[in-house]
């Protein structure tokens, strides 16, 4: 009865085990089961498996491998986390971790073997996750640093020892984080601290850090708290970026816009804002000088302030248009002017706020006229332009033509005939082929512009600018690749001449008859060419670094400083000024100069040319007297 109970308890427990148990007698038949082995192969009863091979249960490329198994568990009598790939009722295949002890009869005699699997299928999973995981560390190439609570770095990435300038990670572990923040961001780095603590995260807060040669770098940082199994905290997580170029860029920007901002108000175009009820907010200077105001008095005013009322009324409508539908407009409108007939084209186009709210509009208009007297000539320009279109071709995605344009064909000295079916490769020299290869993926891959070396029908050369990208059915999928190519041969010899016409454009300064000088912002020479050291009788070096007014006579001297105060409103101006020599002689000149602002407006000096008025007056003379003989 003892026997029967212990045995009915074994039972009870094994089927109670998660893990799937099965007997298998010498043979390697199964001859028992738990549910835990029915449920995890798909089986309902026993009955499915009883008298089954065990390895019809393994992967094929396992059953190898299991055999050797099974025959070292009867050799030893165990056999332990044994890692196999089985399958279910279905086919699928999984993971298990096998463990296997031998059975023995009561003369110690085998009879077969236990086996207990366990399904690590989410093992497997969590294991894949964790290496591609600790795979993204490491390839990362954001600085990736672990410390503990107290600020101690206690591991850091590949892109961190980068960052900081060298390649031994002893050079920051065990380092405090904050020791590698400048002094002057640490105050915030412990705010951020105290919000990641409160929070569990900051993200992309700016800091300088220092690196190990002592210079800081700026970076933006994401932080993280990291927590333990038994959610309480165990330390921090930083994750930084290298923003010195982002910094760059932004800097390039502002000048951008600084340039740009300059560039609206020196476009020929006249430019004009307006609110909803067709008011003026502001305009270029162009736009205010054709009102004969200054840009400030436009402001408040309308079209009845400026035009005709039937004019203006015109003008309303467009207005009310533009505002009310949305859509941008553009007009060609013929005026008469001073007795000739002017086109004006107007383009005018809503303005919105953040919201999409329409609240105004933005105008633009300039003169055709000129334009419109030479469209026939723009008309037969665009012919032969029509006529010189890029070469288009496309092709499989293995890189084979199956079709390519007339501009292609004269492009590369082949028919049609002789180019589809062909290896885009064959139109090429071998040595670009490794960079075509490049082109190609990439093309697959989003798309691919640049430069490669082709080759004619008759051998010869020539550069050329290749753009390509794929060609997608409805759903999206690749099915195609199309390419243009365009010639750049002239493109390449014209670059080469503008280097030479650079050189002669400086010796053409260093040769004028006129005498050339710059002045900073305080009238100190900073350039001089050899045509004014030859008026003056000065050498450069004794020119350079001394204000102009040394080299100016008394009486010019009250006419300098009122001119340099013109210069500082942005004014050019042409006025008579009296220099003296290095030998005292005075010299009657025509100063032509123009002021110098940086891209913040800022005045930075002016430059002038110099004419001899004595030199004018002798040619002029001298032209007399051939005249008068």
């Amino acid at each position: 009865m003892v026997k029967k109970i212990e045995h009915l308890t074994a039972n009870a427990i094994i089927d109670a085990m998660v893990d799937g148990v099965a007997v298998v007698d010498l043979n390697g038949t199964v001859v028992q089961a738990n549910k835990a082995f029915l449920k995890m192969f798909g089986f309902k009863s026993l009955d499915e498996v009883r008298g089954v091979i065990f390895t019809e249960f393994l992967s094929e490329r396992d059953i190898p491998r299991a055999l050797e198994s099974f025959k070292k568990c009867l050799e030893i009598g165990v056999g332990t986390n044994v890692e196999f790939a089985v399958k279910d009722a279905s086919g699928r295949e999984f993971p298990i971790l096998l463990n296997g002890s031998v059975l023995k009869d009561k003369k110690g005699e085998f009879v077969g073997v236990v086996v207990v699997l366990r399904d690590i299928t989410e093992r497997k999973r969590a294991e894949e996750e964790l290496a591609r995981l600790s795979n993204a560390v490491k390839m990362s190439t954001d600085s990736i640093v672990i410390s503990d609570l107290e600020g101690k770095i206690i591991d850091v990435n590949e892109a961190t020892l980068k960052m900081y300038g060298t390649d031994d990670k002893r050079d920051l572990i065990g380092k405090n984080s904050f020791d590698l923040i400048a002094p002057e961001d640490r105050e915030i780095a412990f705010a951020g601290i105290k919000e990641v603590l409160k929070k569990g995260y900051t993200k992309n807060r700016e800091y300088h850090i220092i690196i190990k040669d002592g210079s800081k770098i700026p970076v933006e940082m994401n932080s993280g708290i990291m927590k333990g199994t038994d959610g309480k905290p165990i330390g921090f997580v930083g994750i930084s970026r290298d923003i010195t170029e982002r910094r760059k860029t932004e800097e390039r920007l502002r000048a951008s816009e600084n340039k740009y901002r300059t560039l609206l108000e020196n476009l020929p175009q006249k430019i004009f804002l307006k609110d909803r009820g067709s008011v003026y907010i502001s305009c270029n200077e162009n736009y205010a000088r054709d009102r004969k105001i200054k840009p400030e008095e436009l402001v408040g005013k309308t079209d009845y302030d400026f035009f005709p009322k039937e004019l203006a009324e015109k003008y309303k409508a467009d207005d009310k248009r533009v505002m009310e539908s949305g859509e941008t407009i553009d007009v060609e409108e013929r005026y008469i002017q001073e007795g000739q007939e002017v086109i004006i084209y107007t383009v005018k186009t809503p303005v919105k706020d953040e919201q999409g709210n329409i609240i105004g509009l933005l105008g633009i208009f300039w003169d055709i006229t000129e334009r419109k007297k030479i469209d026939e000539k723009l008309r037969l320009f665009l012919q032969s332009v029509e006529s010189a279109i890029d070469g288009i071709a496309m092709g499989s995605l293995e890189g084979e033509i199956t079709y390519v344009n007339e501009a292609f064909v004269r492009m590369f000295g082949y028919s049609k005939e002789e180019l589809i079916g062909k290896e885009i490769a064959f139109i090429y020299p071998e040595d670009q082929v490794p960079k075509l290869e490049e082109a190609l993926k990439a093309t697959l891959e989003g798309g691919w512009t640049g430069e490669l070396v082709a080759k004619r029908k008759d051998g010869k050369l020539f550069p050329m600018v290749v753009s390509s990208s794929r060609v997608l059915d409805d759903e999206g999928k690749a099915i195609a690749q199309m390419a243009s190519h365009r010639d750049i041969t002239e493109r390449k010899r014209a670059e080469e001449a503008l280097r030479g016409s650079e050189e002669r454009y400086r010796t053409l300064v260093e040769t004028m008859n006129e005498g050339l000088d710059i002045v900073d912002e305080n009238g100190v020479i900073i350039y001089v060419n050899d045509k004014l050291c030859e008026m003056l009788g000065y050498s450069r070096d004794e020119m350079i670094g001394r204000p102009l007014a040394d080299f100016l006579d008394k009486s010019a001297q009250d006419i300098h400083k009122e001119q340099r105060a013109i210069r500082r409103k942005g004014e050019r101006g042409s006025y008579e000024l009296v220099l003296t020599r290095k030998d005292g002689q005075k010299i009657f000149t025509l100063v032509s100069a123009s002021p110098i602002f940086d891209a913040d407006g800022n005045f930075k000096g002016s430059f002038a040319v110099i004419t001899d008025l004595a030199a004018i007056l002798q040619a002029t003379v001298s032209l007399l007297e051939q005249m008068a003989s």
